[in-house]
């Protein structure tokens, strides 16, 4: 006795709805990552800096830590977000450790996000070490367009926090 199997498939008219879409996100449309070709124009370096959380008052000699820090651009012109290939003219939150002498120790470094226009404020975020000798320390915060100049040196205030170093 042979036995005959037979599928039926049945072909129905499926409702599909129109499936919207996201509203596009006008900050997002509107950023740019430009690159710094030369020095920015003096009037450029003005600058307020602020910790996005709360650092601490005590780190370990060699500790690591990730610092949030507000960048507003208080100038009248448009910092770019990148520099030349190998980092020139790139502009960046960078940090020192100030000794009880004023000697400095360069740090760490953290890029801005996008291209940052007049007025506005971005988080940037640097992973910095602290020295690996004992002491009371300023770490100091700035932007700094490399190999150009800090910010502070062309009239911008830092931002500086007392730290000890156990």
């Amino acid at each position: 006795m042979a036995l005959t199997v037979a599928t039926i498939f049945i072909v129905a008219p499926v409702s599909c709805r129109h499936v919207s879409i996201a509203p596009t996100d006008p900050t997002a449309v509107n950023l740019s990552l430009t690159s710094a070709t030369g020095p920015l124009p003096a009037e450029a370096y003005r600058a307020r800096l602020s910790f996005a959380y709360e650092i601490p008052e005590k780190v370990r000699a060699g500790e690591r830590a990730s610092i949030h820090v507000l960048v507003k651009n208080e100038s009248q012109l448009a910092w770019p977000y990148s520099g030349q290939g190998d980092g020139k003219y790139q502009i960046r939150v960078g940090n020192r450790w100030l000794d009880q002498s004023g000697n400095a120790v360069d740090d760490a470094r953290g890029a801005l996000p996008y291209d940052l226009p007049p007025g506005d404020t971005a988080e940037v975020q640097i992973i910095a070490k602290a020295p690996v000798t004992r002491g009371s320390y300023t770490l100091e915060l700035d932007l700094v367009q490399e190999q150009v100049t800090w910010f502070s040196e062309k009239g911008s205030e830092p931002l500086r926090v007392k730290v000890a170093v156990e």
